[in-house]
């Protein structure tokens, strides 16, 4: 078959046909069993066929092109030997450095033989038509001259994925260096217990890393990913494993702009409350939106039916429900009830004339993570909570309200959230809290709130599991009405934090080179923040029938509730006319 003008296809390999029969005459398939070598003149990217080797032909779906040329080697040893007993042993004792020139398909078949050996080696636990399969995936079809490789066929994989093959090259140029990165989808291997120090490969999941994500709010501060090993083990396709960084999979959301912007927002609102009477029992009252795009296209919706003097039923729309009081009210507010775009129903009873009870749910967006905008992503997840609240007139000074209820959270854990390797199962939060409203002289009144969580999350088959997490915050808050037109305040508040609660992990380390045994390290990280913010600011109003003028300054201590923070300051005006 050698023709001195170089390669034809005439001059091709094989019939098309791979099979092996057996002398009781059945037939095996021995795909992935055989490669086909075929010899290229090794010219980095202008290779092309040697005129002595054949093209692959026929056998293209189980061809390999590998390279053939000059190369450095130690010829001509010196034998030396020695006697023991009556054996004589005999051992190199030197060499001859020199050169010489291997060609021919006889030389290209040792470097796809000796990469097959290779792979086998270091990667022992996988069967022979993997390794054969991984040499045939990674070929380079990019190094051969230009213009002389065509897709004239194509060859699919275990997998399902489909590959171009040539005629010329087969599936291209055998590279070790690609054999060895990843194949395919990497993935990690999730743990299947919080507990679980290893793991067979038949009863583990696998999460990819591209959809392995653990996202936390920076507003809680759970410097998780400072903790973590920088990197953990992932899987290819062919369950080989290979390191992956931890830095990318793990993400704390820069809040504090968003806070700012959702606080200014609600300071600039002040809107026009309607309302209107359909009849002696059912009241409206709403008000158009001027910060927020929304689906009813309005800031408040209240439906109001009094049943009779002392029992009535409310539905609520809030766009955002930290709009519905001032921003310097919002320290006062139950934290656990931080919801965006929510719709409520309760039911309101007055039992004495200082004594009332109401409870109700509330559904709607979690509003503790709202996504990273650096990343341009963003939190979705749905909330619902059934609260319950009673409010306790002493005399006309002192007011006192009790709050308790339920917080159900979307996979998410007071907006901590997974998917992938470190996917989040459903949050449950069971808070109380107390509100004290207080008014020693008339002008001024004195306000005091302290809110508390015990959160629990539901175990999954991912790397992460929560423990029991308490969580708290307070504010304290005095006005002095000045007269009915001006108003002055100080507040002293610490937003929700996390005083107690731990995060395991499960982290896959390696596999054992002889079983499908995955090996993990057990981690347990505090969620615990290095410190508390404290936030101290004063604000005014100024009324008239005209004109509103008001103004609020904040300083953060330790802001974020990280220890060693540079404390930030933050500064609002506002003034509106009516006309």
């Amino acid at each position: 078959y050698y023709d001195k003008s170089g390669p034809t296809l005439d001059h091709a390999v094989g019939s098309g046909k791979i099979t092996y029969t057996d002398d009781d005459g059945s037939t095996y398939s021995m795909k992935n069993l055989f490669i086909t070598a075929v010899a290229s003149t090794n010219k980095d990217t202008e290779n092309t066929l040697h005129n002595y080797s054949h093209y692959c032909g026929w056998a293209q779906e189980w061809c390999l092109t590998a390279p053939v040329g000059t190369k450095t080697a130690n010829i001509d040893p010196t034998i030396g030997s020695f006697k023991s007993g009556d054996t004589t042993w005999y051992y190199v004792k030197d060499y001859t450095e020199g050169t010489r020139t291997y060609s021919g398909t006889s030389n290209a078949a040792p470097v796809i033989s000796g990469s097959v050996a290779f792979l086998m080696g270091a990667y022992p636990y996988l069967k022979s038509q993997d390794i054969v399969e991984i040499l045939f995936r990674t070929a380079n079809k990019e190094v051969f001259a230009t213009g002389t490789w065509e897709d004239d066929g194509t060859w699919t994989d275990s997998f399902g994925n489909t590959y171009r093959t040539s005629k010329i090259y087969g599936h291209g140029m055998v590279d070790l260096d690609a054999a060895t990165e990843p194949l395919g989808v990497l993935s990690i291997p999730t743990s299947i217990g919080s507990t679980d120090s290893m793991g067979s490969l038949d009863a583990i999941a696998k999460s990819s890393v591209e959809q392995t994500k653990l996202a936390l709010p920076r507003s809680l501060n759970t410097d998780v990913s400072a903790s973590l090993p920088e990197t953990v083990m992932g899987l290819d396709d062919y369950n080989r494993p290979f390191v992956v960084k931890t830095e990318g999979l793990v993400k704390q959301a820069h809040r504090s702009d968003e806070t700012f912007r959702r606080h200014f927002k609600s300071f600039m609102n002040t809107p026009t409350i309607n309302t209107s009477g359909v009849s002696d029992k059912m009241l409206f009252s709403f008000s158009s939106s001027k910060t927020e795009d929304n689906l009813l296209g309005m800031g408040i919706l209240d439906i109001q039916y009094r049943f009779n003097d002392k029992s009535m039923m409310k539905f609520s729309y809030r766009s955002d429900i930290l709009k519905e009081e001032q921003s310097f009210n919002q320290a006062l507010m139950n934290p656990f009830m931080d919801m965006r775009e929510s719709y409520g129903l309760s039911h309101h009873f007055d039992l004495t004339k200082d004594l009332s009870f109401q409870f109700g749910t509330t559904f709607g967006k979690n509003g503790f993570y709202e996504g990273d905008e650096d990343l341009n992503e963003e939190f979705n997840r749905s909330v619902y909570a059934f609260n319950s609240e009673m409010n306790y007139r002493l005399n006309t000074d002192l007011n006192i309200l009790l709050v308790g209820g339920l917080l159900q959270e979307k996979e998410a854990i007071l907006g901590i959230n997974g998917t992938g390797a470190l996917g989040t199962n459903n949050g449950r939060t069971y808070f109380v809290g107390t509100a004290i409203e207080y008014t020693p002289i008339k002008p001024l009144t004195l306000s005091a709130s302290y809110y508390y969580g015990h959160s629990q999350v539901g175990k999954t088959d991912s790397i992460v599991s929560f423990g029991d997490i308490l969580s708290d915050s307070f504010a304290l808050d005095a006005r002095y009405h000045v007269n009915n037109k001006n108003l002055f305040g100080l507040q002293f508040a610490s937003p929700l934090r996390i005083k107690k609660g731990q995060a395991y992990f499960n982290i896959p380390t390696g596999r054992d080179s002889d079983s499908d045994t995955v090996y993990y390290d057990i981690m347990k990280v505090g969620l615990k923040p290095s410190a508390r913010e404290y936030d101290l600011g004063l604000y005014f109003r100024h009324n008239t029938d005209t004109y509103q003028c008001r103004g609020e300054f904040m300083t953060r201590f330790n802001p974020d509730h990280i220890s060693g923070a540079k404390p930030d300051y933050r500064l609002m005006f506002g003034l509106n006319f009516d006309y």
